[in-house]
């Protein structure tokens, strides 16, 4: 499912063709008619999957830099802990300082992960390019099987898909900011 749609669509092209519909819209050029919320419901799909499909990958590529490179420094860290060279006479005075830094740079990355909180952010883009695909797949299959689609068929599309961009996290979020100033 992840992979059926990299490199066909791409955002700036699939923006642009949703702005288009919106021009149009705006124009009167655009005659109001099932035809027509076909075709848009499909591109507000394909613009939204080439939206989220490269955030997610990115975010997926730092998280797991973050991860590596914190584990990465740890392992040299005690490593350097651990050394006893006698050839040279300030080397635990060496490895200590670099163990320091090393160790500084360790918290910060993991304090960095913690903060913008990537495994989640990541989960969360996954699921909701992962939802935003299979409403696609469900709607072009619909609209192969119906003559005509019915309107109440087409806002139940619609809702599906405002419902996989609001996945509520913010929501629940401010919501429970609210309560804590309350009490």
């Amino acid at each position: 499912m992840a992979n059926e749609s990299k490199g066909i669509f791409r955002k700036d092209e699939e923006e642009q063709k949703l702005v288009d519909f919106y021009k149009n819209i705006l124009a009167d050029k655009s005659d109001p008619s099932q035809s027509s919320q076909k075709k848009f419901l499909l591109q507000l799909l394909n613009t939204k999957i080439a939206q989220v499909e490269p955030q997610t990958i990115r975010i997926k590529h730092i998280h797991y830099w973050i991860r590596i490179s914190v584990m990465l420094l740890s392992a040299i860290s005690t490593v350097i802990l651990g050394l006893k060279i006698n050839d040279l006479q300030n080397w635990p005075d060496i490895s200590s300082n670099a163990a320091l830094i090393i160790t500084a740079i360790v918290t910060f990355l993991s304090g960095l992960a913690v903060f913008w909180d990537t495994e989640n952010y990541w989960i969360r883009n996954k699921i909701m390019l992962n939802k935003l695909k299979e409403i696609r797949y469900e709607f072009v299959f619909y609209l192969e099987d119906a003559k005509s689609p019915e309107p109440e068929e087409m806002k139940k599309f619609l809702n599906k898909f405002l419902s996989a961009l609001g996945d509520e996290y913010w929501e629940k979020f401010l919501q429970n900011i609210s309560e804590e100033d309350k009490n």
